[in-house]
């Protein structure tokens, strides 16, 4: 891996990397104990919202459209809700609602080094499995785009290769101009591997990541 000042762009993932997941968890799992008690009558849509997660996580699938697609019928099937009442969950616990959280939980740090690698002429593209548009304005995160597994155009979950192939076509970048920011190996590590661009892993909590920029990631050294 070359000096990080020697990319001409990076790739950086949105969820656990632009902001600090575990956190947030923690704070939505109040939001949703507290619905969960006082709307009882409402728990099986908590449980759909986790089984929705569990296989979003676990798929290997490249195209996210057929992974939705199924995803969202597999959790309609097991809590007899039509797909669109699933989608409506989804869309409301993990998308809107985090929102006015997300920036308490901004990496401060790694926000400020994008901007000044944009204001040094690096591009930012934003790549995330999840809807992410909405997300990165919250956390304020300087961009140049954003790509979502689900936007109809581009519609590739990592740790396929083939999103950041597309990525590269659409900016007119070699894989040696290009480095990937993220926090986990089996999504972004392997997303990465697989597409032949070098890559950084961020720590998922504030204190391991804290020291990781003050021993220098991201010289590249």
């Amino acid at each position: 891996m070359k000096p990080v000042a020697q990319y001409k762009a990076y790739i950086v993932d949105c969820d656990g990397t632009l902001y600090f997941q575990p956190p947030l968890r923690r704070a939505m799992a109040l939001r949703l104990i507290g619905f969960s008690l006082t709307h009882p009558w409402r728990i099986k849509e908590i449980r759909a919202l986790a089984l929705y997660r569990k296989l979003h996580e676990a798929t290997e699938t490249a195209d996210a459209a057929k992974a939705q697609a199924e995803i969202y019928a597999a959790v309609a099937k097991k809590y007899g809700y039509k797909e669109e009442k699933v989608r409506e969950i989804v869309r409301y616990w993990m998308q809107e609602r985090p929102l006015k959280l997300l920036p308490k939980y901004a990496d401060a740090y790694l926000e400020r080094h994008l901007k000044r690698a944009q204001s040094a002429g690096k591009r930012i593209y934003i790549y995330s499995n999840y809807p992410a548009k909405e997300k990165i304005k919250a956390l304020g995160t300087p961009w140049d785009r954003i790509y979502s597994a689900e936007d109809r155009d581009f519609n590739f979950l990592k740790p396929s290769p083939e999103g950041i192939s597309k990525i590269l076509a659409n900016g007119h970048l070699e894989k040696e101009d290009v480095l990937l920011i993220g926090d986990t190996y089996e999504k972004d590590g392997k997303c990465a591997e697989n597409a032949g661009i070098d890559y950084i892993l961020l720590a998922k909590r504030q204190a391991p990541r804290t020291i990781q920029y003050r021993t220098g990631i991201f010289s590249g050294k």
